[in-house]
């Protein structure tokens, strides 16, 4: 009995101990991964962005193969020749007209801050504005792209080395998905595999949907946002297309520098390309705001804008400019993971993702069918 009784009193005396060295610990674990992130961000965020050409490259291959029926190998080398030979292809007709366009929008920009400021000295809330805002001559914007220019060219060879490792690396893994699956796959405790392999390849199957449905979007409004330019007769209209599809990567934050940039660039073009400017951006961001991105990724995970935007803000802060680029593909994967290691295993609620099958009569999911590898069967 006084064995019993002491053996409560000493667990009851560990309790608190142990959980100090459990907050302790966490908090160590917290510090380590923070301290992870901001000397290596970029590398992350690269690596992360080779893993999603990865994705992309084997869902064009895996496409290709059950059109075709050729091998999975050769399906894939298509898939990346076929890339290669659209990019290259639209890059020979078009690059020099959008290079030039490019080079002459740079160009104008602090040409329309300049013009846009002296509209503001001519009223009282404009003078207003200049007084309580930046406090610097117009001609500084030149003087600031020269200070910048050297910074601008370590920023540029940075952004390449970067992009042929993440491309080289999306390769690598697309090849080789199973070497880099098992090996993930093996760091788990051997009871816990089997839900692994199932959270990775749902969480795979997600961001694949969601890449093929941002992808068509940004397609579509590059493609509404050119053809209203060209037919306003915009000098800018290729230029501010391909801007304008590429940054619709970013959600909303992407909508909004997007506009920016096109107003600044029709500032001096006369106020009737401006305020048509101005409206067809409105109406294009409009529709793929409430009718364009809900039709074509209905079948992915649901974002909120109010998390999205929070996301983007929270990886700005931690990664920089490429956290806020990929924040969106960051928050479908944070979500898959919550939703199947936290509502589904841990609180036991059966949440179901877009990409599983909902059965009527079995309360437990059944495994999905991912992209890189399918769940053993059994396994629920």
């Amino acid at each position: 009995m006084d064995e019993a009784s002491g053996g409560r009193q000493g667990r009851a005396a560990k309790g608190p101990a142990t959980i100090a060295v459990g907050i302790i610990a966490g908090c160590m674990l917290l510090g380590v991964a923070a301290v992870t992130c901001w000397l290596f961000g970029e590398m992350i965020m690269f690596g992360f962005a080779g893993v999603l050409v990865a994705i992309l490259m084997r869902s064009l291959g895996l496409a290709i193969h059950r059109f075709t029926r050729l091998p999975e190998r050769i399906s894939l080398v298509l898939a990346i020749l076929v890339v290669t030979t659209v990019v290259v292809g639209v890059g020979f007709f078009l690059g020099r007209m959008v290079e030039s366009q490019a080079a002459q929008l740079v160009q104008s920009i602090p040409q329309a801050l300049s013009h846009l400021k002296s509209g503001l000295v001519q009223s009282a809330l404009g003078r207003w504005v200049l007084e309580h805002g930046h406090q610097s001559d117009p001609s500084s914007f030149a003087g600031l792209a020269a200070r910048q220019a050297a910074s601008m060219v370590t920023i540029s060879l940075s952004a390449i080395m970067g992009l042929v490792m993440m491309v080289f690396l999306g390769l690598f893994v697309a090849f080789q998905p199973q070497l880099y699956f098992s090996g993930l796959v093996s760091l788990f405790p051997p009871k816990s595999r089997a839900r692994t392999r199932q959270v990775l390849d749902e969480l795979g199957l997600e961001l694949r949907m969601w890449m093929v449905g941002q992808g068509l979007v940004m397609l579509i409004v590059g493609s509404l946002i050119t053809i209203g330019l060209l037919v306003m007769h915009n000098q800018f209209a290729l230029a501010l297309g391909l801007f304008s599809a590429l940054i619709t990567f970013v959600p909303y934050l992407g909508a909004f520098v997007a506009t920016a940039i096109a107003v600044l660039a029709s500032v001096q073009q006369g106020g009737h390309v401006l305020s048509c400017t101005i409206i067809l951006y409105g109406v294009v961001y409009l529709l793929e705001g409430y009718c364009i991105t809900p039709l074509v990724q209905r079948g992915t995970v649901a974002m909120p804008p109010a998390l999205t935007i929070i996301a983007q803000l929270a990886l700005a802060v931690v990664f920089g400019f490429l956290g806020v680029v990929f924040a969106a593909p960051l928050l479908v994967t944070i979500l898959v993971l919550v939703k199947m290691l936290y509502l589904n295993d841990t609180l036991g609620d059966h949440v179901y993702l877009p990409g599983e099958d909902q059965p009527q009569s079995v309360p437990t999911p059944e495994p999905p069918s991912g992209l890189l590898r399918s769940p053993p069967a059994g396994i629920s």
